[in-house]
């Protein structure tokens, strides 16, 4: 669904422009296929939940922001914006996390 909608949003792919883009799919049907994506989800988020979307340092990787759940566009920008300023931040090492639960107390959906 954020695929569908909210990444194709002309806000949201100007912003996306920015990043490179590598998909993780967590939800293979055969088992054996599935597990490695999953056990690298559950390293990089700490969750197996879906959508989770994490941002990573190019050159260092460290882990710059993590998106659990789908959100508004406002939010999706705003954790955008997030993981760019983490990674031009000198000694940034700290992830912020923006869940479904935050979004939607704050008009998020």
């Amino acid at each position: 669904m954020m695929e569908e909608k909210v990444f194709r949003r002309p806000a949201v792919a100007g912003v996306l422009e920015k990043f490179i883009e590598a998909r993780l799919h967590s939800d293979h049907p055969d088992a054996e296929k599935r597990k490695p994506n999953v056990d690298l989800q559950k390293r990089l988020t700490s969750s197996v939940a879906n959508p989770v979307y994490v941002t990573v340092n190019p050159v260092t990787g460290v882990k710059l922001a993590i998106q659990m759940g789908a959100t508004s566009d406002e939010k999706f920008i705003e954790y955008l914006e997030t993981s760019l300023a983490a990674r031009d931040k000198p000694g940034q090492d700290e992830i912020q996390v923006a869940s479904a639960k935050e979004a939607a107390t704050s008009g998020g959906q």
